[in-house]
């Protein structure tokens, strides 16, 4: 989730605009809190040495709807625009992102994988199994940093 305080604010604040690929294809950011809670845990419970966590928020969510969820939030409309992969690797390379990153990210959400993982897929029970408790939500997550939004 960190990731949308590069790349969402001033687009949001400028225009009132989100643009990203794939606007439909859910995923399941994590909030970074989530994320030390189970280092956390790892490093100072037992049970945990040689074990191996998957760790992601705990709904599938799309780019189109993480827009919403924050125009939500900031009360006003925000528009979701949906670029092409060569578009979001112009944005990001413009951004300064560097190339490699920039085509790994396209390559892991290339709409062409055979074994791209269905909505549900995408959601990991390891950090509730770790916590005894479900992650933090996007709308949690964008509560958490509204700041950055306005």
């Amino acid at each position: 989730m960190v990731n949308d305080l590069d790349s969402l604010p001033d687009s949001i604040r400028a225009e009132g605009v989100v643009r990203a690929p794939r606007g439909d294809e859910p995923g399941a950011p994590v909030h970074e809190a989530d994320m030390a809670d189970v280092a956390t845990v790892a490093l100072l419970e037992d049970g945990h040495h040689g074990r191996a966590y998957e760790i992601t928020g705990p709904e599938p969510i799309t780019p189109a709807e993480r827009a919403a969820v924050i125009a939500g939030a900031l009360g006003r409309e925000i528009t979701f625009v949906a670029l092409t992969l060569a578009e979001a690797r112009d944005l990001w390379l413009a951004q300064g992102v560097p190339p490699e990153i920039c085509d790994w990210l396209l390559w892991e959400s290339d709409p062409g994988e055979e074994d791209a993982a269905a909505p549900d897929d995408c959601v990991s029970p390891d950090y509730e199994r770790v916590m005894g408790r479900p992650g933090r939500t996007y709308a949690r997550w964008v509560d958490d940093h509204l700041d950055a939004f306005r």
